[in-house]
């Protein structure tokens, strides 16, 4: 939920932890869902190795260091660290009055199995966190912002036979940030969270010229929006204000080829939300024709209908980490964007 450090300067993700990234800013295919905007699908690592390797870079404001280590009957593992030292510029600028201090820190690791016939399994997790603290002795006046997210995942990769196979996930993920201040004694804080559980499937079949792709996703995500509790106002409980949704989506998509130079991409994905009795149900329809070319070109023309659920609610035109989220209500319906685009490409 917050893939930044030190607002967008840093991403999250150490790259030699990352296998490879896939950009989609158009045309979303149906196992994509829950936004409206492109998707940055970045994976692990997903193959095993026989060899040690050590990779790190030292530098002004962070250092980073990552190892990937062979292990018995076919398994590797991958483990990445980095942290922040960035406290030492920020004393720079600090005064006997004030006093800045950030720092951040990313951890990962990877366990790959392969288990041939039955498969491969990749077992992924990370962490990653933000802490700063300002101090105003002039104004008497202290804030303390932190975040952290944290994520893990289980994926086994089954190939069904020559023209089929099926990858299965199950995940959760935690993010919380929180704000606190203190000026001349009167304190306030507004702590936020989301927490996920999910199940995903996809399984593929080739047909002679139709490619064929199915799933499913289902998510329980329990919201803590932004409460704010102070000394200067009356206090809300915290369940009152806590938000547990299920959101689930089957879908289903055929690529045909019928010509050469001709591929038609069509499917829909069907969502389910569900808040405190309150359903709500959207159909997602999509399609892409596309004319490729040689040397690797191609013209297309896409429609999307997408869905969003869950409510970003910012606090500046710039993402930063007090942004917090609401559940789609009543009140605060889904999102719903209608697109078509026109392109040519080439790599």
């Amino acid at each position: 939920y917050s893939p930044a450090h030190l607002f967008n300067f840093f991403s999250v993700f150490n790259a030699a932890h990352i296998g490879g990234a896939t950009f989609v800013k158009s045309g979303m295919p149906v196992q994509y869902g829950s936004a409206l905007s492109s998707v940055l699908d970045i994976r692990t690592h997903t193959y095993t190795t026989d060899k040690f390797g050590i990779e790190g870079n030292i530098g002004l404001i962070e250092s980073d260091l990552a190892l990937q280590i062979p292990l018995a009957k076919k398994g590797s593992l991958y483990i990445s660290g980095r942290h922040s030292y960035i406290s030492w510029l920020s004393s720079i600028i600090s005064r006997i009055d004030m006093m800045v201090k950030y720092e951040f820190g990313d951890y990962g690791i990877t366990y790959v199995q392969d288990a041939g016939k039955a498969g491969r399994l990749v077992i992924n997790s990370h962490f990653n966190h933000d802490n700063g603290r300002v101090k105003l002795g002039i104004y008497d006046a202290t804030a303390n912002l932190s975040w952290w997210d944290s994520t893990s995942s289980a994926i086994l990769t089954t190939q069904l036979g020559k023209r089929a196979s099926m990858e299965n996930t199950i995940y959760a993920t935690i993010f919380k940030n929180y704000f606190a201040a203190n000026l001349i004694g009167n304190f306030f804080e507004t702590p936020a969270a989301v927490t996920d559980i999910g199940l995903r499937n996809r399984t593929k079949w080739t047909l002679n010229k139709i490619e064929l792709l199915g799933g499913f996703d289902y998510a329980y995500r329990r919201i803590q929006p932004q409460d704010i509790h102070s000394t200067l106002a009356v206090q809300t409980t915290k369940a009152s204000t806590l938000q547990n949704t299920h959101e689930a989506a089957l879908f289903a998509s055929a690529l045909y080829k019928p010509l050469p130079l001709l591929e038609i991409d069509a499917g829909i994905r069907l969502s389910l939300y569900s808040i405190k009795g309150k359903e709500f149900f959207n159909p997602e329809p999509r399609i892409m024709i596309s004319v490729p070319f040689a040397n690797s070109a191609r013209i297309w023309c896409a429609y999307n209908t997408t869905v969003q659920y869950l409510q970003l609610v910012p606090q500046s035109n710039a993402s930063f980490a007090t942004d917090f989220y609401l559940g789609s209500t009543s009140n605060h319906p889904p999102q719903i964007s209608y697109s078509t685009s026109l392109g040519y490409s080439q790599s």
